[in-house]
């Protein structure tokens, strides 16, 4: 999968989960929190989302969340990583 086919996905999952944004011109250096608006309930339903659509896991524990769930790239590169690695992984 390419970047710009996660990109793609991934502000999919963001417009379908929060439709504030669907007149949002999204970029892939928005921050989620201060320039999309997500609250705490917000970056959990995304977590989930991102999770059943990639089939991965973030565990709080070993990943740090407030790093990975900063911008839309940051997300991007964690979800690439794995799943360019085509596992499904709980870290």
């Amino acid at each position: 999968m390419r970047k710009e086919d996660l990109l793609k996905k991934i502000l999919i999952i963001i417009v379908e989960n929060f439709n504030w944004l669907n007149d949002k011109i999204i970029l892939p250096e928005d921050r989620l929190r201060e320039d999309l608006g997500l609250d705490s309930l917000g970056m959990v339903n995304l977590q989930v989302s991102i999770e059943d659509e990639f089939g991965i896991r973030f565990d709080p524990v070993e990943t740090d969340l407030t790093e990975v769930f900063n911008t839309i790239n940051s997300l991007i590169e964690f979800v690439y990583t794995h799943v360019l690695n085509n596992r499904k992984i709980e870290i």
